[in-house]
C-alpha cells in the first residue's frame, strides 16, 4: 500500500486546524451551552444584557441541589423560548462571587429577569412553574 505525502500532510494540517477551532471555543470568555450563555464577570454580563432584549440570568453554585435539579428544565426553557436568552452565572467563581453581591442574591438558584436592558423581576428557588409564568410574561 503505497500513501502519497502530501495527503498525510494534510490529514495533519486538518488535525491542526480543528484542534485550534476546538481550542479557541473552550478558551472564549463567554461560552453557550445548549441555549444558555455561561457569564463570567460583570463586563460579560452587561454585554449580554445590552444585547439581548428580554433575558433571564440564573445565579447558581455548582454544589447546589436544587440548581442541579432545575438545570435541565431552565436549558429547555431556553431552547423553547427562541426571543428570550438565558444565561448562567457560577457564583462561586470571583466573577461570579462580585455578580452575586451586586444583584444582592442570597440564595441559589435565583433568576435575574431582564427586560429592555433593566432588571424587572426575581425568582428565588427552584420554583419552575414561577420562573415559567415570568419568562412567558416577558417573551410576549
Amino acid at each position: 500500500m503505497k500513501t502519497n505525502l502530501s495527503t498525510i500532510g494534510l490529514c495533519i494540517a486538518t488535525g491542526f486546524a480543528i484542534a485550534a477551532v476546538i481550542e479557541i471555543g473552550i478558551s472564549s470568555k463567554e461560552t453557550t451551552v445548549d441555549a444558555v450563555v455561561a457569564i463570567n464577570n460583570a463586563t460579560e454580563l452587561n454585554n449580554f444584557i445590552k444585547k439581548n432584549k428580554k433575558s433571564v440570568t440564573e445565579f447558581y453554585a455548582p454544589w447546589c441541589g436544587f440548581c442541579k435539579g432545575m438545570e435541565s428544565s431552565y436549558r429547555e426553557m431556553a431552547q423553547k423560548n427562541s426571543g428570550v436568552k438565558f444565561a448562567k452565572v457560577d457564583c462561586t467563581t470571583d466573577g461570579g462571587k462580585k455578580l452575586a453581591q451586586d444583584y444582592k442574591i442570597g440564595g441559589f438558584p435565583t433568576f435575574a429577569i431582564f427586560k429592555d436592558g433593566k432588571h424587572t423581576d426575581t425568582v428565588v428557588g427552584a420554583n419552575k412553574p414561577e420562573l415559567e409564568k415570568k419568562v412567558k410574561l416577558i417573551a410576549a
